[in-house]
């Protein structure tokens, strides 16, 4: 021990250690036994490799205790027998099937007292630290492709035109991106909520839908589109088309919703005349035959607790007409009733043709008094025979017709150019002549 001198060794040469105590193995017995990291040592021979030593946090980091002794994972005897100095990243899966990585360093070592070769292996837990290190990446990844994502929302409200629109649930706060050629602007408005409620940027025919559908966006990942009246352009209310996706953040909540609104209102419009178009009957602007019980049915299931009267109007002697003067004067006669029908019936009733000289009228909340009037007044106008009946709750159109020609046929017998008006049905009779 003489042969050291204290001053010239540094704090950590072990040495030093040696000055301090001649125990040496007593001081190594406690720095192991005490060490958080597994320590272990192996004994290599020709075909087999045995623990000669293994401290406590060795058996503790791989969850097997030591009446377990040889359930050593293979992986670490893996290690070992490699024989050299070796540093690896191995994962072990515990009993509890959790698992648990580890930083492994293995180093041979001389030792007379043994017949084969020793091996050194130290095992440090780097669960904690791997984790931690692909949350990292898995944040970075995801900051990479909110950066993107913020990139490619810059182009677009640089780039197409209408309005570009985000909604942050958690902020209740909506932010809207104008790209038109009068206004290129943001505009962030907090409180959206009670804000679209109480100003008009959403008419209040469609404000439900609007806000049943952003609701939807926000509980869960969706997207789609809505068609709305709004008045987020400017000018007035106008159709617009919003599409819309719900963004989720990482802990897999709907962070926003985001999309691109645009005025369709010309489109709208054109589609609606395309449509109008299909359901009129050129000549005389009535609904099509194919189309007015829709309607009608549409009228009745829209309010079902009104009173409806269904009126059935059938020009007299038209056949005759037709025969005597030709179609084209015929069709001028159609087009003359149609005209009246509508003069009288338009403002609160479904009118269509149903045949050649047949017309069919469905008014809403309007009297028996009302209902026998319009047509008391048809008649000054148009050589006709009428059937009128109220509409019976739980029956379909059908059978309202079938009652009114019941009664139209009444009003032809009793010498044409009248009004019959049954509450209760007529039993089915030989129809008159036209």
């Amino acid at each position: 021990m003489a042969r050291y001198i204290w001053e010239d060794l540094n704090l950590w040469d072990s040495q030093r250690m040696v000055l301090v105590t001649e125990d040496m193995q007593e001081v190594l017995q406690v720095l192991v036994s005490n060490m958080k990291t597994g320590v272990g040592l192996f004994e290599l021979k020709e075909r087999e490799c045995r623990a000669l030593y293994l401290n406590q946090a060795f058996f503790e980091r791989i969850g097997i205790v030591k009446t377990n002794f040889p359930d050593i994972p293979n992986c670490i005897m893996e290690c070992v027998q490699a024989g050299k100095v070796l540093e690896q990243t191995i994962c072990i899966k515990k009993r509890d099937k959790s698992e648990s990585w580890f930083a492994v360093k293995t180093a041979p070592i001389t030792d007379p007292k043994t017949e084969g070769r020793v091996v050194l292996l130290i095992m440090r837990d780097i669960t904690d630290k791997r984790e931690n290190e692909l949350k990292m990446k898995e944040l970075e990844k995801m900051n990479e492709e909110l950066l993107m994502r913020e990139a490619r929302y810059r182009v677009l409200a640089e780039t197409v035109q209408g309005i570009l629109f985000e909604y942050f649930p958690t902020r209740d706060t909506m932010v809207f991106s104008y790209n038109l050629p009068h206004n290129r602007k943001t505009r962030e408005i907090t409180g959206y909520s009670s804000y679209v409620k109480k100003n008009p940027i959403v008419h209040s025919d469609h404000i439900a839908a609007f806000a049943q559908t952003l609701q939807g966006a926000v509980m869960a990942e969706k997207e789609g589109s809505l068609e709305y009246l709004s008045a987020i352009s400017g000018g007035g209310y106008r159709w617009h088309r919003a599409y819309y996706k719900s963004v989720v953040g990482a802990d897999g909540k709907v962070a926003s919703v985001m999309g691109r609104i645009t005025d369709i209102h010309a489109e709208v419009l054109e589609r609606e005349k395309r449509n109008y178009q299909a359901q009129i009957d050129p000549m005389t602007g009535l609904y099509r035959k194919e189309i007015v019980f829709e309607k009608m049915e549409e009228l009745v299931n829209e309010a079902p607790s009104a009173d409806f009267y269904f009126t059935l109007i059938d020009l007299d002697d038209f056949k005759a007409i037709n025969d005597q003067h030709g179609h084209q004067y015929g069709n001028k006669i159609l087009k003359e009733a149609a005209d009246a029908i509508l003069g009288i019936y338009a403002e609160d009733s479904v009118v269509g043709c149903y045949g050649g000289d047949e017309f069919v009228a469905l008014s809403k909340d309007v009297s028996e008094q009302e209902v026998k009037r319009k047509a008391e007044t048809l008649l000054d106008k148009v050589p006709c025979s009428i059937g009128i009946v109220p509409w019976m709750k739980g029956r379909d159109v059908s059978d309202m017709f079938d009652w009114a020609e019941d009664n139209m046929y009444e009003a032809k017998r009793a010498g044409k150019g009248a009004v019959c008006y049954q509450v209760v049905p007529l039993r089915k009779t030989e129809k008159a002549e036209k």
